[in-house]
Formats: structure tokens, C-alpha cells, sequence
């Protein structure tokens, strides 16, 4: 499936997801779409449904506030409270703050509106009359209908993107639904929840560090060849070599050359880890060549492990000279170094 690159939203999402004071799962969807530079739209036709959301709440819960202080001067009518004293709520007042709620979100986090389609009346009375989803039976489905057929003419207007449309909404279970969607030439990839959106963004990240580490590496070593002479004068002027590392009885006399023959395994800091204006730490490992003149001693034979019977074999005789002196040779070695 190819990476969506817009983000629409019906309106059963945003209404679970507390419009216009977002959860902490879109608040968190939103954060991380930033970086990918993932559009975030909202149909009209879906803000137009939280406002109308948000005044049938607003009238039933001022209607049960009424209510209730009618039930508590009725509880208590020695208290002398006038009916007429419940608190006065001007509904313009709340509505207005509600808009500038919603407009102060919008800019924050750069959500787009979807203007409504323009599909003319006799397409939409077809799609009802033949039951085409987002239609149901018994012509249900007219605002799902306006909200997708929007976000496909939206999507028209630039084909190379792909949508991933959340709703809650069943009708958008119906496979027709994206058939629809493939016959006007756009690409729509359906979601039921704000957190599945949320993880295919999270992968992706996952994805795209790595990627960048990787190319943070390589870019690295590209610059440690370029430097393999100063790395070489480096290791040359620095590096000790132990005559553990040839074996028993050889003694280095003089190390003639030494060659850095190239890197590998070149480890950068995980990016994340960084801070800003501070030097990074590179590990790497080189290969050497290096040219040496060395000897080899007299070494004693290891003491016979005989059985009962059994003879020890003759120990090796060498004249003394030749004990004292060693013989003299070049040994060329090749060894990675850390």
C-alpha cells in the first residue's frame, strides 16, 4: 500500500476526538504528520456538522441546567430563590467562542477546509435511487455522500496524491466504496480510528530514520576515504605493534612500512541523540598492511610427554652462534585495527 500523503477527516472522528479541543490521539496525529508534511483537511460539509453537533449539545444541556434549577428551588422553596435566577447563557456569545475555537486550531496546526462538491443534483439522485454507496437503502447517506464525493473532487484537483479518510461511519465497510473512489482517477485508503493513522505514520518514521542513519554512515565513510592518507600518517605516527601478536620466539627488529588500506563498519550517533552545535563521536575499523624485519629466537622444546616404554624423541641441536644471532627476515602482515 503506497504511503498517503492527506489526511481527511468525517465527522464522527473529530466529534469522539472532542472538536475543537483535540484529544491527545490527534493532537498526536497532527504532531507527527508535520514532519512528513502530510495535509490534514477537514470537509466543509463535516465542520458545518460539528457546528450543528455542538448546538443541539449546547440546547440540551442548557434545557436540562433550566431543569435542574427548577428541581432544586422545588427541592428547597424556602430558599427564596426566584426561577428567574437561573444563570443566563447567550447562546451568540458561546457560539462565537466556539468558531474562534475552531479557527484558532485550524491555524495552529494548518487544517484545511474541503469545499463541497459540485456534482450536479441528477448525479446524487441517481447514486440514491440505485442505492450506490455512500447511499443506503431508503435514500440514507446523503451527508456521508457530499463528505466523500468533496474529498474525491478535492483529491481530483492534484491526482498524485493518496488520501487516508477516517470515519467511523459502517457504509464505509462496502468495498464499492473505494471501487467509487478508483473510477474518478483518485486513491483513497479508509481508516476507522485516529490510532491506526497515527501507527502507519509511526512506522514510516521508524522507516525514515533509519534511512537517514544510514545515509548519515555512509556519508561518513565517504568522507574517512577521502581522508585515508591523513588517517594512515595518524595510525603510522601512533600505533605500537606487540610482538604477542606474531608468536612466541619472534622478535620485531624494525617495522619497515605501513599501509591503511581502507575502512569499514563506520558507526555514526543515532541521530536523535545529537545536539546542536556539539562534536559527533565516529568509531570505525581500518585495514593495515604493515612490513616488517623480525627474528626468530631459540625456543626451548616443551618438556616430553612420555608413556612407560616409550622414548623421548632427540632435542634439535643448533650451533651457538646461530642461538645467539637468530635468523634475520621480512614478515609482511595484514590485520584489521581498530
Amino acid at each position: 500500500m503506497a504511503s498517503f500523503t492527506r489526511i481527511y477527516f468525517d465527522t464522527n472522528v473529530l466529534i469522539a476526538a472532542n472538536w475543537p479541543k483535540p484529544s491527545a490521539a490527534l493532537e498526536r496525529l497532527l504532531s507527527l504528520a508535520q514532519p512528513f508534511k502530510v495535509g490534514i483537511f477537514v470537509p466543509k460539509a463535516v465542520e458545518d456538522e460539528l457546528e450543528a453537533h455542538w448546538n443541539r449539545l449546547f440546547d440540551e444541556k442548557y434545557t436540562k441546567a433550566k431543569k435542574s434549577f427548577a428541581n432544586l428551588i422545588k427541592h428547597a422553596p424556602e430558599s427564596n430563590v426566584n426561577p428567574d435566577d437561573v444563570p443566563v447563557v447567550k447562546k451568540d456569545a458561546a457560539l462565537a467562542a466556539y468558531r474562534e475555537s475552531v479557527k484558532t486550531l485550524k491555524e495552529e496546526w494548518k487544517i484545511e477546509t474541503v469545499p463541497l462538491t459540485v456534482r450536479p443534483t441528477d448525479e446524487l439522485f441517481r447514486m440514491a435511487v440505485c442505492d450506490e454507496p455512500p447511499f443506503q437503502k431508503g435514500d440514507v447517506g446523503f451527508q456521508d455522500t457530499v463528505i466523500y464525493l468533496s474529498v474525491i473532487d478535492h483529491l481530483l484537483r492534484e491526482t498524485h496524491h493518496i488520501a487516508a479518510f477516517i470515519s467511523q461511519d459502517g457504509i464505509y465497510s462496502d468495498p464499492r466504496i473505494v471501487d467509487l473512489a478508483k473510477a474518478a482517477g483518485a486513491s483513497i485508503e479508509l481508516y476507522t480510528k485516529i490510532d491506526e493513522v497515527y501507527q502507519a505514520l509511526d512506522n514510516r518514521l521508524e522507516d525514515a530514520i533509519k534511512r537517514a542513519w544510514d545515509l548519515d554512515r555512509k556519508r561518513a565513510e565517504e568522507v574517512l576515504k577521502e581522508k585515508l592518507s591523513e588517517i594512515q600518517d595518524f595510525v603510522a605516527d601512533n600505533l605500537e605493534l606487540s610482538e604477542n601478536e606474531l608468536g612466541f620466539g619472534t622478535r620485531i627488529i624494525r617495522p619497515r612500512g605501513l599501509k591503511v588500506q581502507g575502512v569499514r563498519n563506520v558507526q555514526t550517533p543515532f541521530l536523535l541523540d545529537r545536539k546542536e552545535n556539539e562534536p559527533v563521536r565516529i568509531s570505525f575499523e581500518i585495514d593495515i598492511a604493515a612490513t616488517l624485519d623480525v627474528e626468530r629466537l631459540f625456543v626451548p622444546q616443551p618438556p616430553s610427554r612420555l608413556k612407560v616404554g616409550q622414548e623421548a624423541p632427540r632435542p634439535e641441536t643448533r650451533p651457538l652462534g646461530e642461538i645467539l644471532t637468530g635468523p634475520v627476515g621480512t614478515l609482511l602482515l595484514a590485520f584489521p585495527k581498530g
